[in-house]
């Protein structure tokens, strides 16, 4: 997508506006910029949520690329007489196994990733593996965009959050503070019972892991030191 709307970009800056003029050009050249940050967006957020995934699929594409250009240069060498029907078939044979393989899909390994992402919560340092996928089970990833509102003062205490990288401005009527990667925030709403009593939003890109409410009941009543743990930070935050 990206490189399809580069190219949709530069044929609309040379052609457009002998075509239909000016202000079509100036139009189209708006639309195009907007779908090409939201393609921007999307890709950061997938690379950010699942690197290895989107390192895979960059490759991949990458990969393609090539093969195409080392076909368009058996054709030409085949136009020029360089090679013969024969030797171009067979070069063209053994390249579909390549061109197959990268074809397929990579796999998404969530499990992997969600991992990954847990252990960058310090409350959850101290995890076994085996509590560690238990965790994972409970929790779904989640991208802020920059400037995104993540909770609302005022808003209904429906999720707790931990941030596996990136940070996040808590806006309190007192002032503002910012958390960083393995903070938590939004268990005070649950603990309590009462509604926000603060904005969150994203600083830059931020990586969360979302916890609603009836898991988070679950995992508090499984874990007595998590609950410990969580209830210790939101103690100062009740002021």
């Amino acid at each position: 997508m990206r490189v399809v709307l580069r190219e949709l970009a530069h044929f609309n800056r040379h052609e457009v506006a002998g075509l239909l003029g000016v202000e079509a050009r100036d139009e189209a050249a708006a639309r195009l910029e907007e779908r090409r940050d939201g393609v921007e967006r999307a890709l950061r957020a997938l690379s950010l949520q699942y690197a290895g995934y989107a390192e895979a699929v960059r490759l991949q594409h990458l990969q393609r690329a090539a093969y195409r250009l080392e076909s368009a240069e058996y054709d030409r060498q085949w136009r020029n007489s360089a090679i013969n029907a024969e030797v171009h078939a067979d070069l063209e044979k053994a390249m579909d196994a390549r061109r197959a393989e990268a074809s397929r899909r990579p796999p998404l390994r969530l499990g992997i990733e969600l991992t990954a992402m847990i252990g960058r919560v310090s409350l959850f340092a101290g995890l076994s593996p085996e509590e560690v996928r238990a965790v994972g089970r409970r929790l779904r990833a989640r991208i802020a965009l920059p400037g995104e509102l993540i909770v609302a003062r005022g808003g209904k205490g429906d999720a707790m959050y931990f941030i596996a990288a990136g940070a996040a401005k808590v806006r309190l009527v007192v002032g503002e503070v910012v958390l960083k990667e393995g903070d938590f925030f939004g268990e005070k709403a649950l603990l309590d019972g009462k509604p926000r009593n603060a904005d969150v939003v994203a600083e830059g890109v931020c990586h969360l892991l979302v916890l609603d409410a009836r898991e988070f009941k679950r995992l508090l009543d499984s874990s007595p030191t998590m609950r410990a743990e969580i209830e210790a930070v939101a103690a100062p935050r009740q002021g």
